[in-house]
């Protein structure tokens, strides 16, 4: 598979993320007690080499972020969540706990958001003041969206600037994307210039061509259509790759097994839980990446403090921060 393009690449670039993640390793060297030194001393070193010259000062750069909100589609193929069940819960974050995380975030360096879930964000009330939010504080703000649908105060956000999107398109075939994200308005789509797409890329693309991408699922299913918008015209605008399939997709597991060996972005080194929180819906810093077990709670001005612990969910975030093998390594061996 060739070369792509990420938002990843221009908004928090390699340089930067191993900034971030040495004077994370600095900071948690001087805090590491005798049960974990030894592992510590044998781990951070290959992980992030040169982190006992640099300034120690706990970052955290980009956040997973996970909102309270329903979805129009049901994704048999692949989810998050259970979505088909999804109901709101007293215990999902409000607005106002989730601006006091967010400015926590901003506190220890924050640089980007990116929307993963719980279901479709553009759903979400308040994401218009979540908008707001991000432009004042100068923090980019990545969405990723099923494309289903597109209105007009989101792509009014969308023109203001420091907003960017991901839409799946896991198949050119209209066909195909309804039946693998089942949305429960199917897909209008539109053959423009990059090609078949739905109509929300191509409202976003008009606007702004260089904040707008998609989001690619390769697996079994789709194996064919994958490669051929990966390499075909679509690699002219960024792209993301996911190259997992889901196991027990649709019944809220979080587990994601690598089809075939592969290298994907978990695999550079730093490892991103260096440098990446992952707040979910019930505002919990979870360890890494899609492991929701030992979460903690960061709500009422707590994730500064929790961040700046590698004991953040006992074991778990240790692990995960200062894991023995790469994130697909760790998959393929689960």
């Amino acid at each position: 598979m060739r070369n792509l393009r990420t938002f990843e690449d221009s908004l928090f670039s390699h340089e930067l993320r191993w900034a971030y993640a040495l004077s994370n390793a600095a900071a948690d060297a001087k805090l590491i007690h005798d049960g974990k030194k030894e592992e510590f001393s044998v781990v951070a070193p290959r992980l992030y080499p040169g982190f006992e010259k640099v300034e120690a000062v706990s970052r955290m750069g980009v956040m997973n972020l996970m909102i309270p909100v329903g979805c129009n589609a049901t994704c048999p193929d692949i989810c998050y969540t259970d979505i088909v069940s999804w109901r709101r819960s007293p215990s999902h974050i409000t607005f106002p706990e989730l601006l006091s995380i967010l400015n926590d975030f901003q506190s220890i360096g924050g640089k980007w958001i990116r929307i993963v879930g719980d279901g479709e964000p553009v759903l979400y009330k308040q994401l218009g003041q979540l908008c707001q939010w991000a432009r004042e504080c100068g923090i980019n703000l990545l969405v990723f969206s099923n494309g289903v649908s597109m209105s007009r105060s989101i792509l009014r956000e969308y023109e203001r600037g420091n907003l960017y999107f991901y839409i799946k398109l896991w198949s050119e075939n209209a066909e195909v994307q309804n039946k693998m994200i089942a949305p429960r308005t199917p897909y209008h789509y539109i053959d423009g210039k990059l090609g078949p797409a739905p109509r929300a890329f191509y409202e976003l693309y008009d606007i702004n061509a260089e904040r707008v991408g998609f989001e690619i699922l390769v697996s079994s299913i789709n194996l064919e259509d994958a490669r051929q918008i990966v390499n075909g015209p679509k690699v002219e605008v960024p792209l993301f790759v996911e190259p997992f399939i889901a196991e027990g997709s649709g019944k809220g597991h979080y587990e994601f097994i690598a089809k075939s060996p592969v290298v994907t972005k978990q695999c550079e080194q730093p490892p991103r839980a260096s440098y990446l929180g992952v707040i979910n819906s019930r505002g919990e810093l979870q360890p890494g990446t899609l492991v929701p077990e030992g979460a903690v709670s960061v709500k009422g001005s707590k994730l500064k403090e929790t961040w700046n612990s590698i004991f953040t969910s006992s074991e778990l975030f240790f692990k995960a921060r200062y894991s023995a093998g790469c994130f697909c390594e760790t998959m393929r061996n689960y």
